[in-house]
């Protein structure tokens, strides 16, 4: 379907119903039946677009909001493009499903700028109800409307900040495939080439695609082409009716597809769409024969994810961690799993009771990699709780010959270090029979640690980035947000710090942003040059600094703080 509306011109009669200047003259002249915008309210933002909510007064005197997404350069603008030609695809098929698309358009003021604008919902906290919500689902992939009988899309649609190719073709196979093709080619521009990966996909695209594919189309078998909306987990979807939780989806990346292909995404129970779920839908529409390859089309069809998990005791996640990994049904050895002895835990009688807690809660038989979270210790209270002593905290590593010890643990595959500076590294050094594998430190374009990274790689430790955006995204540099990777794009400081050749393990509880970290890309040399030299610039800024609570600082490099081989509740 070809949008009908895209980017305006306002007319000069118009300003009137704008006279504050709250909107761009260009989205004004998008809404239609106006009498005045009465206000404008931010209403979040992601690594790739703001929102705002526009409320308006039409001419009846009736007030409306609008939902209004803004984003900007080549890839914000067909960004937009693609959710507004979803949206309306979907919209003429079940209105009730989704909200009104009004306008997609470029801002007059700045043409570097672009905005999507639709009906807005404020939606109640949620799933939706399974019953309504897979019966609309149903209802519009029971709609074969594809415009020549094709799989694919009159347009690019983005999957978060992907890019989809959306090529027409006659068959499923091959559409997949090609589009697996496109986003493993992206994920290499961005990320450098991996020869393990490599090695993999001769047989993916040779055997197991065709496998699972091929015969739904063959054998006297076909399929017809449902428009999906292909990003629908639960992040996408919100409750419009309290009393009822109906619900309605949002954020599309359409093309027509194989409608089984929509439910990839609900395979892994954190995206909150469970069993009944799947059930409620099937109950509209059966599963594709051969059905005996069904959980196997579901898992080639969730093809994406984490395959490093970063925790810790002391994040209080573990639990959380451990049924992820256990719903994604992602084989064990795919998946690298961090652990990180707390500071409560630093005797040696506590330290095998600390990893059995933490495997435990993992519901794991052992961890790839074994952390000191720090290198000084915290009073224990009852069930190793931390006691905040009122004349501080802490005793230095030396007292304690715990790394050497969980080195020998049949239930770790590495130990490491966490938060180590170069002095404190040499003390472990002199005293561990097993060389630490990692040290994983804070590291950021205002702090990137040359020095240690020097140190490390002398002695055969890999240094780890946490932090890695610098508690937020650093703002690194502003340059042209038409570029293909424009440099206010958060990955920057993730591209320059793998470019050093250092992991990161940036935080996010955003499916989306996680997703988004995956797909780095190689910065330029004059970019990373910038990058690289901002602290020189600016002067280092440590983001996670424990000295204000502890008073004393254990990133000292001339003096092992604290002096005494005491700490301050051995005193009392």
């Amino acid at each position: 379907m070809a949008s009908t509306q895209s980017n305006f011109t306002l007319p000069v009669h118009r300003l009137a119903m704008d006279p504050a200047g709250l909107v761009d003259p260009n989205v004004a002249a998008a809404l239609s039946d106006v009498a005045e915008i009465l206000e404008t309210k931010h209403h979040g933002e992601s690594a790739w677009a703001k929102a705002t909510r526009v409320r308006v007064l039409h001419n009846d005197g009736s007030k409306e909001d609008y939902f209004m997404k803004v984003s900007v350069g080549h890839h914000g603008r067909e960004a937009l493009k693609g959710e507004y030609e979803s949206t309306s695809a979907i919209y003429s098929i079940t209105p009730d499903f989704i909200p009104k698309p009004i306008a997609w358009g470029t801002f007059a003021n700045d043409p570097t700028s672009h905005f999507y604008i639709c009906k807005f919902y404020d939606f109640t906290k949620g799933v939706p109800e399974p019953a309504s919500f897979c019966e609309k689902l149903a209802r519009l992939h029971s709609s074969h409307t594809s415009p020549n009988g094709k799989f694919g899309f009159h347009c690019v649609t983005y999957n978060g900040n992907l890019p989809q190719d959306n090529s027409w073709s006659d068959s499923w196979e091959a559409f997949f495939a090609n589009g697996l093709r496109h986003i493993l080619k992206i994920r290499e521009e961005r990320a450098g080439a991996n020869a393990e990966l490599t090695a993999l996909l001769p047989p993916l695209f040779n055997k197991v695609i065709p496998r699972l594919l091929r015969p739904l189309e063959s054998n006297g078998r076909k399929i017809l082409p449902s428009l999906v909306h292909g990003d629908l987990w639960y992040g996408n979807a919100g409750i419009v009716d309290e009393g009822t939780d109906e619900g309605i989806v949002y954020d599309p990346a359409s093309f027509w597809a194989h409608n089984e292909y929509e439910l990839g995404n609900w395979r892994p129970e954190r995206n909150k769409f469970t069993r009944r779920y799947f059930q409620a839908y099937h109950s509209h529409i059966p599963k594709s024969e051969p059905e005996e390859d069904y959980d196997d089309r579901n898992a080639l069809y969730s093809l994406y994810g984490y395959r490093h998990i970063d925790g810790a005791h002391a994040y209080g996640n573990e639990k959380e961690i451990g049924e992820a990994i256990k719903e994604s049904r992602i084989p064990r050895q795919e998946i690298f799993v961090t652990s990180k002895l707390a500071q409560t835990w630093h005797e040696p009688i506590d330290v095998e009771r600390a990893l059995d807690e933490s495997l435990k809660n993992l519901q794991l038989d052992y961890v790839d990699l074994y952390l000191m979270h720090f290198p000084h210790a915290y009073k224990a209270g009852e069930n190793n709780k931390t006691i905040r002593h009122p004349s501080g905290n802490g005793k230095p590593l030396a007292k304690h010959a715990q790394l050497p010890y969980i080195g020998d643990h049949v239930l770790i595959r590495r130990i490491g270090l966490s938060n180590f500076n170069i002095l404190k590294t040499k003390k472990i050094l002199e005293v561990a029979r097993i060389i630490p594998a990692v040290n994983q430190v804070e590291i950021h374009p205002y702090l990137p640690q040359h020095e240690l990274h020097l140190f490390s790689a002398k002695h055969g430790i890999l240094i780890m980035a946490h932090q890695p955006l610098g508690g937020r995204p650093v703002p690194a540099v502003r340059g042209n947000p038409d570029e293909r990777f424009p440099t206010e794009d958060p990955r920057v400081c993730l591209s320059w710090a793998v470019q050093r050749g250092i992991p990161v393990v940036p935080k996010s509880i955003s499916e989306g942003h996680m997703k988004q970290n995956l797909r780095l890309k190689k910065l330029p040399a004059e970019m990373f040059l910038v990058v690289d030299q901002l602290s020189l610039e600016l002067g280092p800024k440590r983001f996670l600094d424990p000295s204000r609570h502890l008073g004393f600082d254990i990133f000292d490099e001339e003096r092992d703080q604290p002096v005494e081989n005491v700490a301050p509740w051995d005193r009392s």
